[in-house]
């Protein structure tokens, strides 16, 4: 076997600093989550506290994340332990994992019980592991759509007056005379509405139910969008939106009121893409234990 050169044992380092994180970053890894398939990209980092070492073995740190098959607290924290291992006599005591992928998840349609659709949801994860605490942050970006309370305000106030301005007169005014003039000019002022995305972070020791946490973010939102739809599923959701008016704080808030009741450190940033203006409405929301 020829006896190559390694720089990184034979060279010293020109300023000999530790460093807090050295690695790799958007490492292909397809991964398993509730027996799913996801193709991931992984980002792997050990700290370097040894100041007199040129560098890490890259290949090392590699090969051991290749062993990674699944996504569980468990299978994480022993990979990043092991990783960890590889660099001992350089003294690294933490090793960091980001994994970023999406989720697909089938929805059915509102009203028509025969069309779905897949819906991709960005993930991502986070894990530190140092000495042996590990600990977990998940992020997940949900989209629906919000409706403004306030044009809607403005919208029926508009209609309002519209009616009064032309049954002004009347004394007796007939139903069918009504929904005529409805038909006609119930959509003469509409509010307006935009896709809107909710950023919504937990922070654990324990890995945490994913498709849970979506569904339970979506019930309480009740205006995510949709993926197949016919004219009933249409108007359905159009329903939603009339019955969930939010401005940017409401749809932080109901986010907020729901994590509450199952996690202990989270925080959330809503982001309203207007359609009124050219600038975008945000909302951050944290909580943390204690």
């Amino acid at each position: 076997m020829i006896n190559l050169p390694d720089i990184s044992k034979q060279q010293e380092p020109q300023y000999q600093v530790p460093l807090n994180w050295v690695g790799m970053e958007k490492i292909s890894l397809p991964l398993t989550l509730n027996h799913q398939t996801v193709l991931s990209d992984a980002d792997i980092y050990i700290n370097l506290p040894n100041a007199q070492v040129k560098g890490i073995h890259m290949s090392r740190v590699y090969l051991q994340l290749q062993q990674l098959t699944t996504i569980t607290a468990c299978a994480i924290k022993t990979h990043l332990h092991r990783i960890i291992q590889t660099h001992q006599k350089d003294q690294t005591n933490q090793a960091r994992l980001n994994l970023h992928f999406k989720l697909p998840i089938q929805h059915q349609a509102l009203k028509t019980p025969i069309i779905s659709g897949w819906k991709a949801y960005p993930i991502y994860i986070q894990a530190n592991l140092n000495q042996d605490t590990l600990t977990l942050s998940y992020t997940i970006h949900i989209e629906y759509s919000s409706t403004c309370p306030c044009s809607a305000a403005l919208s029926r106030h508009m209609i309002q007056d519209q009616f009064d301005h032309d049954f002004k007169t009347a004394h007796h005014i007939k139903k069918e005379d009504i929904l005529h003039w409805i038909s006609k000019y119930g959509s003469q002022a509409t509010p307006h509405s935009q896709r809107s995305t909710a950023s919504v972070t937990i922070h654990t020791e324990t890995e945490i139910n994913l498709y849970q946490l979506i569904q339970n973010i979506e019930n309480t939102l009740q205006t995510a969008t949709q993926t197949a739809v016919k004219r009933a599923d249409e108007q359905a959701f159009a329903q939603r939106n009339g019955e969930n008016l939010m401005f940017v704080e409401d749809a932080a808030r109901r986010i907020g009121q729901t994590l509450k009741t199952s996690y202990s450190a989270w925080s959330i940033k809503v982001t309203h893409y207007e359609s009124l203006h050219s600038h975008n409405a945000v909302a951050y929301l944290d909580h943390t234990i204690g």
